[in-house]
C-alpha cells in the first residue's frame, strides 16, 4: 500500500505542477557589464535576459539596439549619449534604477525607431535632458526625473504614445511637453506627476502647426492648465499651496438638503466633490407631501367635533366636519324611563355624544288638565266620603268576625284541658 500511496502523491505532484505558469521555471539569465563593448556583447546574447550595468559608461554611437523581453538595471550609474546615437526599440522591456545624460543635447534617452516597440517601461530614472518617444506605444514613465535642455522634458514624436504615472518634469528650453499634430497619432497621458515649467509654456504653443495635446487626469502643476487639457469628466482645481492640479470629482457629497414636510417644500441638495470643494451641479425643489389622513380607527374627537389627524404630521385636519347634525334616538323615553339621543361621525360611526330623551308620564311632563264633558254630571264631594265610610265598615266587620273566631278557639282549648 505504501508504494501506491507514494505513486498517488507523485501524480498529484505532477498534476499540480501542470497548472503552472510556464514562467515559473524559466530561469533568469543575467549579466553585468561595465564597459561599452560588453554592453553590446549582452545585447547581442538573445540568451540573456536581464543586463546588469556596473559603471558609468558612454554608449553615444552604439545605435539601434533590440531590446525586446530585456530588463536593462543600469544599478545607479549613468549612460551617456549624444543626440540620436543611442536608440531603443523592442516589446516588453524594462530600463531601470540610474541616470542617462544627454552630453549638452536635447533628448537623453530615446525610445522607438522604424521597427515595433511596445509595452515600455522606464522606471527610476532621471534624465538630464528630455525622452524622445517615437513609434513606439504603451511606454510608462514611472518616478522618472526629466530635465528638458534645448526642447522639452517629453517628446511624443510620430506615433509616439506615452503615459506618465509619477516623477518630476522640467524645462530649459521650449516647453515641458510636446507633441506632433493630432493626425500622426502622438499621444500623452498623464496621471500624475509634478511640472515646473520655470517660466516656459506648460505645453508647446501653436504656431503654424495644431500641434497635439496632453490629456490630464492628475498630476501638480505651477501653472493654471488649460481646460482643454483635461480629461473627460476631469477640471481643473487650484491647491493650498497655490499650485494646480485636476480632479475627477469621483468623491462626492450632498450638502444642503432639507426634507420636504406636509406643508412644505423641500430641497434634494447641492452635490459637491469632497476632494477637492467644488460644486458640482445644483439640487432641485422637492414638492410639499401633503397631508396623510389617518385610518378612521385613529381619528380623533371630543363631545362637539370630530377630526382626521395627518398620519405624517399629527395637525389637526377638517375639525368638526364629520359629527351628525340631528342624532338618532337609540332608546325611546317611556312613562317610567328617559330615552337616548346619540350622535355619531357621518364617516366611521364613532359615537361622540349622547342626549337624555324625557320621560312621558304626567307627573314627570306636567300634562294639563282634561276640560269636563258638558254632558256629563259634575262629580261632588258627597261620593267619595260614603265610599270611604263604606270601607272603613267594611275593615270593622272583617276585623270583629276575625276576633271572634279567635275567642271561639280559645274556648273549645280551654274545655279540653
Amino acid at each position: 500500500m505504501t508504494k501506491y500511496r507514494i505513486l498517488g502523491i507523485f501524480l498529484c505532484a505532477m498534476l499540480c505542477v501542470g497548472f503552472l505558469p510556464a514562467k515559473a521555471f524559466a530561469q533568469e539569465n543575467s549579466q553585468e557589464v561595465g564597459t561599452k563593448e560588453e554592453f553590446i556583447s549582452a545585447l547581442e546574447d538573445a540568451s540573456i535576459t536581464t543586463i546588469h550595468i556596473t559603471a558609468s559608461m558612454d554608449l553615444t554611437g552604439t545605435g539601434v539596439q533590440e531590446v525586446s523581453g530585456r530588463t536593462i538595471d543600469l544599478g545607479g550609474n549613468t549612460i551617456y549619449a549624444d543626440n540620436f546615437t543611442l536608440i531603443f526599440q523592442g516589446t516588453d522591456f524594462t530600463i531601470k534604477n540610474g541616470t542617462f545624460d544627454a552630453k549638452g543635447g536635447s533628448y537623453a534617452l530615446f525610445v522607438g525607431d522604424s521597427g515595433t516597440t511596445d509595452n515600455v517601461l522606464i522606471e527610476g530614472v532621471t534624465m538630464n535632458g528630455g525622452i524622445n518617444i517615437y513609434n513606439a506605444t504603451n511606454v510608462i514613465l514611472r518616478d522618472v526625473d526629466i530635465t528638458g535642455m534645448q526642447y522639452y522634458a517629453i517628446w511624443c514624436d510620430e506615433h509616439g504614445q506615452a503615459t506618465v504615472e509619477s516623477g518630476n518634469f522640467k524645462t530649459n528650453g521650449v516647453a515641458v511637453l510636446g507633441l506632433t499634430p493630432s493626425d500622426t497619432d502622438s499621444s500623452l497621458q498623464i496621471k500624475g506627476g509634478n511640472f515646473v515649467t520655470n517660466g516656459k509654456p506648460l505645453v508647446l504653443e501653436a504656431d503654424d502647426k495644431a500641434w497635439g495635446d496632453p490629456v490630464i487626469s492628475g498630476g501638480k502643476f505651477d501653472v493654471q492648465v488649460d481646460a482643454a487639457y483635461c480629461a473627460p469628466g476631469y477640471s481643473l482645481v487650484q491647491n493650498e499651496d497655490g499650485s494646480y492640479g485636476v480632479c475627477g470629482h469621483t468623491n462626492t457629497e450632498v450638502r444642503n438638503r432639507v426634507e420636504a414636510t406636509c406643508t412644505e417644500t423641500g430641497y434634494t441638495g447641492d452635490t459637491y466633490c469632497k476632494d477637492c470643494g467644488k460644486l458640482l451641479s445644483g439640487g432641485t425643489e422637492i414638492p410639499a407631501a401633503g397631508h396623510t389622513l389617518s385610518e378612521h380607527a385613529a381619528w380623533m374627537g371630543d363631545d362637539v367635533s370630530h377630526w382626521h389627524v395627518c398620519a405624517s404630521c399629527g395637525v389637526k385636519l377638517d375639525e368638526g366636519a364629520h359629527i351628525s347634525d340631528n342624532g338618532v334616538v337609540t332608546v325611546q323615553a317611556s312613562e317610567t324611563e328617559a330615552g337616548v339621543k346619540t350622535y355619531s361621525c357621518t364617516i366611521c360611526g364613532q359615537v361622540l355624544k349622547t342626549e337624555a330623551i324625557p320621560m312621558t308620564g304626567n307627573a314627570d311632563l306636567g300634562t294639563a288638565p282634561t276640560e269636563p264633558n258638558e254632558t256629563e254630571t259634575p262629580k261632588t264631594g258627597e261620593s267619595t266620603d260614603m265610599t270611604w265610610y263604606r270601607l272603613l265598615m267594611v275593615i270593622f266587620g272583617s276585623a270583629a268576625a276575625a276576633m271572634g273566631v279567635a275567642m271561639r278557639i280559645e274556648n273549645k282549648k280551654q274545655r279540653q284541658k
